[in-house]
């Protein structure tokens, strides 16, 4: 199995890192998350506090994007083994966004809560690849406890990334220790509520080295600078020490 992983020299964290002031809703649950790009997630998540600059050198981030079928398969196998995860069915409701101006959708419970949202829609007009505005879908959701574990998320979202952020702490740890958290290598476009962003896995926080800064020297307002992130690494894993 491939595995992706990116090696920032720093990554930067917005707000306390002591867990009990951490806002209740987050994307990453119980992880700690952290950028490239701090002035724009203060933009899009309408975060305050202080820029935490942390010392990442030669630790290690497993690229979410770059997963391929059979690292998602190995993660939700085990997250379902394990009971914080489980497979199930639901709706996916698309909606145009005249704002961003681009499709986007929401996950319902049913497909008659999916057809209520998209009422007011015109279903002459398609996102691509759809057959229709509602459309069924599985996905991986928190068990009750995977949604204890991963506090702040929500049980009714895909979770194959909180899942994964499990999987790393648990499991690819062992034989990776210096990889401390998941990437998600997302659009630069704080307009459209997306920037790129990572998370550090919670056992790992404790022994973080950080300082107050001004901000992140790779931001600019067109995204990221490249020496930020440097080059993605690519290692074989598998029941034995992984290899370059």
């Amino acid at each position: 199995m491939r595995l992706s992983l990116y090696r920032p020299s720093t990554v930067f964290h917005v707000g306390s890192m002591v867990k009990p002031d951490k806002r209740r809703i987050s994307y990453e649950g119980s992880a700690l998350s952290v950028s490239l790009c701090p002035e724009a997630w203060s933009r899009i998540a309408r975060l305050g506090g202080p820029v935490r600059e942390i010392d990442g050198a030669g630790q290690a981030f497993l690229s979410f994007h770059d997963m391929d079928d059979d690292a998602r398969a190995t993660v939700i196998d085990w997250a379902e083994a394990s009971g914080l995860a489980e497979r199930t069915s639901v709706w996916k409701a698309w909606r145009w966004d005249d704002e961003v101006e681009a499709w986007s959708f929401m996950i319902c419970p049913s497909q008659a809560a999916a057809l209520a949202e998209v009422s007011d829609e015109d279903d002459s007009d398609l996102p691509p690849g759809a057959t229709a505005l509602t459309e069924p879908m599985g996905i991986i959701r928190l068990t009750e406890a995977g949604a204890l574990r991963a506090d702040g998320y929500g049980r009714d979202c895909d979770a194959t990334d909180v899942a994964t952020l499990f999987w790393i702490e648990d499991v690819l740890r062992e034989q990776m220790p210096d990889i401390i958290g998941l990437w998600w290598e997302e659009r630069f476009d704080p307009d459209a509520l997306s920037a790129p962003r990572g998370a550090i896995v919670p056992s790992v926080i404790g022994n973080l080295r950080s300082k107050v800064v001004a901000g992140s020297p790779y931001e600019t307002e067109f995204g990221i600078e490249p020496m930020g992130m440097g080059p993605i690494e690519h290692v074989d894993y598998g029941p034995n020490q992984p290899s370059p």
